[in-house]
């Protein structure tokens, strides 16, 4: 929810209306190792905003949500913690993120 947010804040994603990627954001994604052109081409909604049913928040879910969750659990910033739906931002991953999370509102760095 913090990596939304923080998409969204530092102008990586675009909202209102509907959701989009920014070209900065596309941008992004390539340099993370995202491949955007595989992302866009499945039968799945690129981008897709979900309230989390627990949080109660906003995540990024759609194919870009779980191509960038692939992402952080091969590079280890993410971890599964118990059930395949929660996971846990490692201390590499927070490292790693940081220029991205530091993005968000305080109050959602705190609960990310």
């Amino acid at each position: 929810m913090a990596l939304y947010d923080g998409l969204l804040a530092g102008g990586l994603l675009t909202g209102g209306d509907g959701l989009a990627l920014t070209t900065a954001g596309e941008r992004w994604c390539r340099q993370f190792g995202v491949d955007l052109t595989a992302v866009r081409a499945a039968r799945r909604p690129v981008l897709r905003a979900c309230v989390d049913w627990t949080e109660r928040r906003t995540h990024l879910a759609g194919g870009l949500g779980a191509a960038l969750c692939t992402r952080l659990l091969d590079l280890g910033w993410l971890t599964r913690v118990g059930t395949d739906c929660a996971v846990r931002l490692t201390d590499a991953g927070r490292a790693g993120l940081a220029p991205v999370l530091e993005q968000a509102p305080p109050a959602a760095r705190a609960a990310g």
